[in-house]
């Protein structure tokens, strides 16, 4: 390897969330973790513009970067939210959750989980 190469910046790993999002069922995917009726965060987004986003690459368009980083965050701030509503949930019925599996797209337990936060 040359020096060049070894003594660059840092650049950083950017998922490919385009090509990902060309798959319509990790679309439908994120369509339902983002829209889902028991996510605080489906309250706050614009859904016509979210889909319109999620729509882009299934028709060959590009997102624009700001596009996919919105779309990428908003996907993690709701896993985000998801798993420490888990944790607080596991920590007060501990012995339940033994049994307890866990899925992003899950809104059985979320919809109670959000009445308590």
């Amino acid at each position: 390897m040359t020096h060049k190469f070894i003594y660059r910046k840092k650049s950083g790993f950017t998922p490919p969330l385009t090509e990902w999002l060309t798959d319509s069922e990790i679309s439908d995917f994120f369509r339902a973790t983002l829209f889902s009726r028991s996510s605080h965060l489906s309250n706050m987004l614009m859904k016509k513009r979210v889909s319109h986003l999620l729509d882009e690459p299934l028709k060959g368009n590009v997102i624009s970067g700001r596009g996919l980083n919105f779309l990428w965050a908003s996907f993690f701030c709701r896993a985000l939210v998801a798993r420490k509503c888990l944790e607080k949930k596991e920590q007060k019925n501990d012995e339940k959750s033994k049994c307890f599996t866990f899925s992003v797209a899950d809104s059985e337990w979320y919809s109670g989980c959000r009445r308590q936060v």
